[in-house]
């Protein structure tokens, strides 16, 4: 995994909107790390409640809307309910599902952007779903508990990286 050479600040400040009850990201050193790391491969390894999903949520933000915007990335989750309970609300609390403009095709496991970023949600819990990641062309991927998935999900997606500024496999 990449890392960048230069020591990150001491906290990092992400306003997610301009209106007062926006929520704020207060990243730890190891959080800003991650979250500003500009490697092509990058990984968040931490115990329970250390921010994993949330910093990927964030970085998930920086590329939809600076690093890539106008261009396609993936989420994949090692199974569906951990992506409808894990990863859906962390996308909803940084305004990345509710937001004006934004729209969420559920049933087709896709959010569409007005700044023409598009995001594709999936889970790793079957060869069938597994495969169908080959056909996509990506900016960039984001491997949620990447240890629960087969190896193979790694190779696929960081063959599918093909598109975009800044091309980005990442893992928590």
């Amino acid at each position: 995994m990449g890392r960048t050479a230069s020591a990150p600040p001491s906290s990092l400040i992400v306003s997610m909107s301009t209106t007062s009850d926006a929520p704020v990201f207060d990243a730890t050193p190891p959080q800003t790390v991650f979250v500003t790391d500009e490697a092509p491969e990058t990984a968040y390894v931490g115990g329970v409640g250390s921010g994993k999903t949330a910093s990927g949520v964030i970085r998930a933000k920086r590329h939809i809307e600076d690093w890539n915007a106008g261009e396609q990335g993936a989420i994949v989750s090692p199974t569906v309910p951990m992506l409808r309970n894990v990863i859906e609300p962390e996308l909803r609390k940084w305004g990345l599902l509710d937001r004006p403009g934004i729209e969420y095709r559920r049933s087709e496991n896709r959010v569409e952007y007005p700044n023409g970023s598009t995001l594709i949600l999936e889970s790793a819990n079957n060869d069938r779903k597994i495969e169908r990641l080959r056909g996509l062309n990506l900016a960039w991927a984001w491997m949620d508990e990447a240890a629960y998935q087969p190896r193979k999900v790694y190779s696929i997606l960081n063959d599918r990286l093909r598109v975009g500024t800044y091309r980005n496999l990442f893992l928590t």
